[in-house]
């Protein structure tokens, strides 16, 4: 009677245990745009990966609580535009890309969003990245996409102890 009272048990919290299972292998990207970004299609695209991607209208009354929350909750990339970069504190936020980090930067000409003569993030508008043709540009507004310091996926870049340096991989896939 105590066996079938234990798997009884079990039966009944294994769905907890399912949903706290570890997500490590989850990338995150959090996109601001002014349009519907479509999840399906990005995922469909990049489906090598496995992906959590969130989106927010930054004229939107929540925009900035949406940005923060994204960071706090570690997402890896970042798809902003020119004006929430410039109320941020890029050097604190983002990591710097370099030809150590990101060999990628040494094969193509990208422009950057640069503060104190350090790149922290590439600018979208200029080039026909593979991931233009599914967000939406507001015009006359330039967009960056950046690592986040806080991502557990950019190595040693990370202000975590971390190993993975999968965001560098999904950011030169994205390209």
């Amino acid at each position: 009677m105590k066996k079938s009272g234990l798997l009884a048990c079990f039966l009944l919290i294994s769905p907890f245990f399912y949903a706290c299972k570890n997500t490590s292998n989850t990338l995150k990207i959090f996109i601001s745009s002014n349009k519907d970004v479509d999840i399906k299609a990005i995922k469909n695209k990049f489906s090598n990966y496995d992906l959590e991607i969130s989106f927010a209208n930054p004229s939107n009354y929540y925009y900035s609580f949406l940005y923060k929350t994204s960071r706090e909750k570690r997402y890896d990339i970042f798809i902003i535009r020119d004006e929430e970069f410039l109320t941020s504190d890029i050097k604190n936020i983002y990591v710097e890309l370099n030809n150590e980090n990101f060999p990628k930067i040494v094969e193509k000409t990208y422009s950057f969003y640069q503060v104190e003569e350090k790149n922290y993030a590439i600018k979208l508008n200029d080039s026909n990245y593979l991931i233009n043709e599914l967000i939406s540009f507001e015009e006359g507004h330039d967009y960056y996409i950046g690592l986040a310091k806080m991502s557990e996926n950019v190595g040693d870049y990370s202000i975590y102890s971390s190993k993975s340096s999968r965001g560098f991989d999904l950011l030169s896939d994205l390209l």
